[in-house]
């Protein structure tokens, strides 16, 4: 209906315009004749009542000013004559006015009308495809629209200004795939983890349809033994180790002030920034966390430490070669050894082969056992 209404309310609006202006040129009654097929509404009548009233006013004063000049009527009959032609005239002026801007409103709404109209086809056109019409139905259905483009009135006050070509509504139909689709936005910027929608499932505020993760940092929780608790605050630095070898340094944040009833630890957490995306959440690692000591410490290579006969001892380098000795250790970082007791700063042990030079010892002191048990029997 609207393809119907707004060509024929941009008729009525552009017919009142020409009839004024016909009217205001005050052309032949044939040439207004030859705009009796054009259609106009009720605006037709008005303004050809107003411009008739306006005609025999003007002719009832011209008379009057003719009589009155040779003294046959009166001034007051000149004063009313004169009065009777300014309300006419006033009256086809406003008319006009009234005419022109009823119009120009009503073609305006016929505009709008349409493309609310052309929303809700669109729309409908929509809720058939949700509910199982095919393509077959939804062509056919196009068919029945009609194909006609109409204008967009200009509503500016510029001379310049021309109206808009306002496509059909047939047209219009199944140009826009995403209509009336709804966005779903996330409430940070992240990456998309996990879907848990599918196509054509019905959804409310409730559901949950994405996951989505600011990876751009993330959360290493490590594992306290009970005995290393105490030792470890945040703020100690942790040096990160992925599976491929790869290390990263960071502080610790957070550690829970609950212990597991399961594993008996208490979690450690530490913040990595994660901008290259080496570290993907569910990966194990292995962690060295940095205690500062009391005083400064001797540290030798945790390989330079061997066990011998149920003692921690390493291989001191004295006056030409190496000599065993027990040490107390300390803390390790998987890499270095504290030394508490056995070893001054400056010693040289062995950093390397140490494990052979255990097998040396155990070879050679196995071998003087053996000569002197001989010698004994």
């Amino acid at each position: 209906c609207c393809e119907i209404e707004l060509p024929r309310a941009k008729a009525i609006y552009e017919n009142v315009a020409k009839l004024s202006g016909q009217l205001l040129k005050e052309v032949s009654e044939a040439e207004l004749q030859k705009m009796d097929a054009l259609e106009m509404g009720k605006y037709r009548g008005q303004l050809l009542t107003a411009y008739a009233a306006y005609l025999e006013a003007r002719t009832t004063h011209e008379r009057e000013v003719g009589l009155h000049a040779k003294k046959i009527s009166s001034a007051r009959e000149l004063m009313t004559a004169e009065t009777a032609l300014k309300q006419a005239r006033a009256q086809f002026n406003a008319a006009m006015d009234t005419a022109r801007y009823e119009t120009l409103i009503a073609y305006t709404e016929a505009a709008q009308a349409r493309q609310v109209a052309v929303f809700e086809a669109v729309a409908a056109e929509k809720r058939l495809q949700l509910k199982g019409a095919d393509d077959a139905v939804i062509k056919a259905l196009r068919a029945l629209v009609p194909k006609v483009a109409t204008t967009a009135p200009c509503l500016c006050d510029d001379p310049n200004c021309k109206e808009g070509t306002l496509p059909a509504v047939a047209d219009i139909l199944g140009k826009d795939d995403h209509f009336a689709w709804s966005p779903l936005l996330a409430p940070f910027a992240g990456t998309l983890i996990a879907k848990h929608i599918v196509l054509g499932e019905s959804v409310d505020t409730e559901s949950e349809v994405f996951t989505v993760a600011d990876l751009s940092s993330v959360w290493v929780d490590l594992a306290l033994s009970q005995d290393v608790i105490p030792s470890v605050h945040a703020g100690y630095a942790a040096v990160i180790t992925l599976p491929n070898g790869a290390e990263t340094e960071a502080s610790i944040d957070f550690i829970s002030p609950i212990i597991a009833e399961a594993t008996r630890t208490a979690l450690a957490r530490v913040v990595v920034d994660n901008k290259a995306g080496t570290f993907r959440p569910g990966t194990f690692v292995e962690a060295s966390i940095r205690i500062p000591t009391a005083q400064d410490a001797v540290l030798i290579p945790k390989d330079s430490v061997q066990l011998v006969n149920d003692h921690t001892c390493v291989f001191v380098w004295g006056n030409s070669d190496f000599e065993l000795r027990e040490v107390k250790t300390g803390a390790s970082d998987g890499k270095q050894i504290e030394i508490l007791s056995g070893l001054s700063a400056g010693d040289a042990v062995a950093s390397e082969n140490a494990f052979h030079l255990k097998a040396e010892y155990i070879k050679t002191a196995a071998g003087d056992l053996g000569a002197h048990h001989g010698h004994n029997h």
